[in-house]
């Protein structure tokens, strides 16, 4: 079966020297104690919903499980366009809501399992290239990265986009560097499938086409296969806009969404310039980012100390440092482009980037003891060990000062407070002003009776305190009501009446009212 197993792969996936046994059983058991360790990262160092984005994604995410019309022409336009554009993070986990009902720990089962992924695929481009000392180097880096502890266990669409198009630049390379028609057909149409889905985590998967053209040109493999990812990628779209059709959505809206997001409210790349060079001190300053930058400067010269320039140029391992460069040149300089922008340069952005990069630093170390003879080969030895430990060092610092700030200082800490008084309460419909308050409190009071979908119809249990359109009070006899601190003015539409019942308060931010029944 391993040996089955073994030949499937180097078919596939790469030309990696074959493994005995005995060391394939060794390097399976290595990569499983890697992945371990990760999980136990993730554990340790568990995040939750503590910042604004997963909770539009979480209400996304629960109207999909209670297969409720929630692509709905008043919700587009504002926060809530993720919920067409995030679908690669939010359907899966609707199943999961729908197994297991909404909540914090549900809500990261799936990004935890994409970034393990996204060491598996690291591990997957460096031993295709160089071996499996060279792949678990790489899975390390990617295990340890701390962008991908932090991000893994939070509800955010980077890690899922991180995996898909690491998966999406696996199987290009795969099937570019295949000699068998047939094999490229199949492995080019998985790459669209699989890009698809990168694209509908975030668009700005979109970064690949670079590195990828370049690719095509300058190895001069234009194989006509690569039109087999159009009908793969066709097939996602096709999936997605069957279910926005059955969820109340339109036929193509989710590609309208992307085209015309963020018109009225962001100029996009056209409408100035932004050339500040963000990524690049991420690599060379941000403690974050250093030590893989350090450990893929050092890969890179002992592979070119090994093959050559030309070699190098010529080899398995140049086309990793083509998606490296193309994928910073779009994150850098094209990422805000009209519709595909971002309002800024956040560093989880470009985790994408990093996946050849642990590859590269994987390879090269490996071949760095190679380099040497005797005692040298040792300390080199002795050196790269030292330096994944320094990188393990660094992420245990990093993730953990990150973590103690965000627990400390969760977005929904006032929420959490409001949501305990309201159910110490007898049970009553809740209204509020404040529309982030409310996500937050639908949050934890719970997304199986409460979304955005519901209070752009004022229903549910958390309401909007004002109709939209007409803007009367729609407050109701015997419901509570939530008033933020400087609501309650003389002659503001939010002033109190003196007959409403104060329950709680927060002093300084808000306070819980109930409206007295005649």
């Amino acid at each position: 079966m391993a040996g089955q197993m073994r030949s499937r792969y180097r078919h596939w996936f790469g030309r990696a020297r074959k493994l005995r046994p005995a060391e394939h059983a060794s390097v399976a058991v290595a990569l499983g104690l890697i992945l371990a360790a990760g999980l136990l990262l993730r554990i340790v160092f568990w995040y939750g919903l503590v910042t604004v984005d997963p909770y539009a994604y979480a209400d996304s995410a629960a109207s999909i499980a209670r297969w409720k019309p929630v692509f709905d022409p008043d919700i587009v336009g504002n926060l809530y366009y993720t919920q067409y554009t995030r679908l690669s993070l939010t359907v899966p986990t609707a199943l999961l809501y729908r197994l297991f009902g909404p909540g914090e720990v549900v809500s990261t089962v799936v990004p935890i399992g994409a970034s393990l992924g996204i060491a598996l695929i690291a591990f997957s481009m460096a031993f295709r290239v160089a071996g499996s000392r060279a792949g678990l180097v790489a899975a390390f880096l990617a295990c340890v990265f701390p962008l991908n502890v932090i991000n893994s266990t939070q509800f955010l669409p980077d890690t899922m986009m991180a995996f898909f198009t690491g998966l999406t630049m696996l199987l290009f390379l795969s099937g570019f560097q295949s000699h068998t028609p047939r094999r490229r057909v199949l492995l080019y149409f998985a790459t669209g499938v699989v890009w698809a889905l990168a694209f509908y985590a975030k668009q700005t998967a979109v970064a690949v086409a670079i590195p990828f053209a370049v690719l095509v040109v300058i190895r001069r493999r234009f194989h006509f296969q690569l039109g087999a990812g159009v009908p793969g990628a066709l097939l996602v779209v096709a999936a997605v806009q069957v279910l926005l059709m059955n969820l109340g959505g339109a036929f193509l809206e989710d590609i309208r969404t992307v085209i015309t997001e963020g018109r009225t409210v962001q100029p996009g790349a056209l409408g100035y310039t932004d050339l500040d060079l963000s990524y690049i001190r991420d690599l060379v300053s941000d403690p974050m980012f250093l030590p893989t930058t350090i450990l893929f400067g050092v890969g890179l010269v002992a592979i070119l100390a090994a093959e050559g320039w030309r070699g190098f140029v010529k080899g398995d391992a140049f086309p990793l440092v083509v998606l490296v460069a193309g994928q910073y040149l779009y994150f850098e300089f094209l990422m805000r482009l009209p519709s595909l922008y971002s309002w800024w340069k956040e560093p989880r952005y470009v985790l994408s980037m990093l996946i050849p990069m642990f590859a590269l630093a994987g390879i090269g170390l490996s071949r760095w003891p190679g380099l040497l003879s005797g005692g040298g080969r040792r300390a080199a030895g002795l050196y790269v060990a030292g330096g994944l430990l320094f990188a393990f060092g660094v992420t245990l610092s990093t993730v953990r000062d990150d973590h103690t700030y965000w627990r400390a200082n969760r977005i929904d800490a006032v929420a959490i407070e409001l949501a305990d008084a309201i159910e110490r309460e007898p049970p009553a419909t809740v209204f509020t002003w404040d529309d982030d308050l409310a996500r937050y409190l639908s949050f934890h009071l719970g997304l199986d009776r409460t979304t955005v979908y519901e209070r752009t119809r004022n229903e549910g249990l958390v309401r909007n305190r004002f109709d939209p359109k007409e803007g009367h009070d729609l407050v109701e006899p015997g419901s509570l009501v939530v008033v933020n601190e400087g609501q309650d003015q003389p002659g503001l539409v939010t002033a109190v009446p003196e007959s409403w019942q104060q329950v709680w308060e927060k002093p300084g931010v808000l306070k819980l009212y109930r409206v007295p029944v005649p």
